[in-house]
C-alpha cells in the first residue's frame, strides 16, 4: 500500500489574519513576505531560495525559519529564523504571502522520494505556493494549484 504523508487540518485554522499573525511574530506588515519552512538539508534547495532573493524586489523579504543548526545570519533582504516548535508553524504560515517548496532537482531522495510533509502545511495554510517541478513534487501538486519553477533555476522562482 502506497500512502503519502500529510497534515492534521485543525491546526492550521489559525484563528489570525495574515496582519495579526505577522504582528505576532515580528514581521513588518508593509513588505511582501516570501516563508520556506523546515530543515537546510542541501537537497530541500534553500541556496536556490537564497539566489532568488537578487532577483526580487526591494519590498519583499524572505524568511527562512527552521533548521536545527540554522546559525546562518541574516542578509540583505534574507531573515534566518532558528528551529521553530512545529505548534508555531501554522502562524508563520499564515504570516507569508507565499509559502516556497524549493527542492533540489540535483539528488534522487529529492526527485523521487520524498513526501515533504511541509507541502500539506502549505496547502493546509491556504497561501500561493511556489514548488519545484519535480516528480515527487507533481505527484501532489498541478499547475492549477500552485507555481511551478524549474528546480535550482532561481530566475524561476
Amino acid at each position: 500500500m502506497y500512502w503519502p504523508n500529510g497534515t492534521d487540518l485543525r491546526i492550521f485554522n489559525v484563528p489570525h489574519s495574515k496582519e495579526a499573525a505577522r504582528k505576532i511574530l515580528g514581521i513588518p506588515l508593509d513588505k511582501k513576505v516570501v516563508i520556506y519552512t523546515g530543515h537546510l538539508f542541501p537537497w530541500k534547495g534553500v541556496d536556490t531560495l537564497v539566489a532568488a532573493r537578487r532577483l526580487l524586489p526591494e519590498n519583499y523579504v524572505i524568511y527562512i525559519v527552521g533548521g536545527e543548526k540554522n546559525n546562518r545570519r541574516d542578509e540583505g533582504g534574507i531573515v534566518y529564523i532558528p528551529f521553530q516548535a512545529h505548534e508555531k508553524i501554522p502562524l508563520w504560515l499564515w504570516a507569508a504571502d507565499v509559502l516556497v517548496l524549493p527542492n533540489t532537482g540535483k539528488e534522487k531522495v529529492s526527485l523521487y522520494y520524498t513526501s515533504p510533509l511541509k507541502l500539506f502545511e502549505y496547502m493546509a495554510s491556504r497561501r500561493p505556493i511556489v514548488a519545484s517541478r519535480l516528480p515527487s513534487i507533481t505527484e501532489i501538486l498541478s499547475e492549477e494549484i500552485a507555481y511551478l519553477a524549474e528546480p535550482d533555476d532561481p530566475a524561476s522562482f
